[in-house]
């Protein structure tokens, strides 16, 4: 499956200790900001990346990612996930391929507007997060729990969503006390009764242990 805008010409990756021109759009705090990923060494240390890149023939040269391919975007996903965050994730065919680079910028700036606005934690001292329709890819969630130990629910109302949301879970153990996956309660019809999502009274989906 291909998803729209996915064939986009392949971009060149910025060997290690080098600063790209896009850099100057990243979040100073974003990991990236100074340093774009060095292809050359994810595919040495994450093998299942290489039939997505063209190595450089050179030491020192630049390797040629194809950004054209759905399936080369998850795995690159993926594999900086777990790179740079320890966060273990995948998503099923069809399914929109988060930005990490990009997404983490977001979570930059949410902190930036938490400093200002300096929210008051929960009863555990944890600041918490809310994303409406996390998807599938539960990336936001992910990267709030990994980076800044917000206590992270995410709310979707499709099957496919909520079961990986769950797994993406499940295969985070480390990350499990601070994730959460709901299902919202269906509306209330005129003159009617709401009716709860499967799980409990409160539409509650599913809670990490």
């Amino acid at each position: 499956s291909r998803l729209p805008g996915a064939g986009r010409a392949a971009l060149s990756a910025v060997p290690s200790g080098r600063q790209g021109r896009n850099n100057a759009r990243m979040h100073p705090n974003n990991r990236y900001y100074r340093e774009e990923p060095d292809f050359v060494a994810l595919s040495e240390s994450h093998p299942e990346l290489r039939p997505y890149l063209t190595l450089p023939k050179l030491p020192g040269g630049r390797a040629v990612f194809n950004y054209a391919s759905w399936e080369g975007t998850r795995q690159l996903t993926s594999t900086l996930l777990k790179a740079d965050f320890g966060i273990d994730w995948w998503l099923p065919e069809g399914q929109l391929v988060p930005t990490v680079t990009n997404r983490a910028n977001y979570v930059h700036w949410i902190n930036d507007l938490l400093g200002l606005s300096s929210p008051e934690p929960n009863e555990s001292g944890l600041i918490e997060g809310l994303d409406i329709g996390c998807g599938t890819n539960l990336i936001y969630c992910l990267l709030g729990a990994a980076v800044y130990g917000w206590r992270m629910v995410g709310v979707d109302v499709t099957d496919v969503a909520l079961d990986w949301a769950e797994r993406h879970i499940e295969h985070n153990p480390h990350l499990q006390h601070l994730l959460e996956v709901r299902q919202p309660a269906k509306p209330v019809p005129a003159g009617g009764s709401s009716a709860a999502a499967p799980g409990d009274s409160e539409g509650k989906a599913s809670q990490a242990e």
